[in-house]
C-alpha cells in the first residue's frame, strides 16, 4: 500500500508540473522515474486509471471525460 501512495504521489506532482497538455500520451513509464519519491517504488503504471490519464493526456481530458461519463450516466436514467 506504500508503493502505491507513492505511485500517486508522484503522479500528482506530474500532474502539477504539466497541468494543461500532460507529459503527451503513453509518456508516464518515461517520466515517472523524475518524479519518483523513492527507488524502491519503480512502476510502469500508477494504478488509478483517472491519474495515470491526468498526467498524460492534462487536466482538460479529465474534465472532458467527467462530462462525457456524466452525460452517459444522467441519459441512462432517462426515460
Amino acid at each position: 500500500i506504500s508503493d502505491r501512495s507513492s505511485y500517486w504521489t508522484s503522479s500528482l506532482k506530474m500532474i502539477g508540473s504539466n497541468p494543461f497538455v500532460g507529459t503527451g500520451y503513453g509518456t508516464f513509464k518515461n517520466n515517472y522515474p523524475r518524479y519518483q519519491r523513492s527507488a524502491s517504488a519503480e512502476t510502469n503504471d500508477p494504478h488509478n486509471y483517472l491519474l495515470k490519464s491526468t498526467s498524460e493526456l492534462g487536466v482538460l481530458a479529465l474534465v472532458i471525460f467527467l462530462v462525457l461519463v456524466g452525460y452517459l450516466f444522467k441519459k441512462s436514467f432517462k426515460k
